[in-house]
């Protein structure tokens, strides 16, 4: 079902995928300065906190760009009846 495409990760935005990381590392760097004291004794509570999501989300964010969408095509129906449900 899953296989990696070699062609697809030659073919990837880069430029696009060092962006994202810059954005969520400014982001961090701006959380860290903000929330610095704001939780007693734990500095940088929220600092953490969004650390750990950037790493969960890191693998889901690999696999999903990694994933072939024309494998969907075979259950559009039974997804598109999901969505009008939802």
């Amino acid at each position: 079902m899953f296989q990696v495409n070699l062609k697809m990760l030659r073919e990837a935005d880069w430029l696009f995928c060092g962006l994202i990381v810059a954005i969520l590392a400014f982001s961090l760097f701006v959380l860290a300065s903000a929330s610095n004291n704001l939780v007693a004794g734990q500095h940088y509570y929220y600092f953490y906190r969004q650390l750990v999501w950037y790493m969960l989300a890191l693998p889901v964010f690999v696999v999903v760009a990694l994933f072939d969408y024309h494998y969907l095509r075979r259950f559009y129906q039974p997804l598109y009846l999901l969505a009008l449900v939802l």
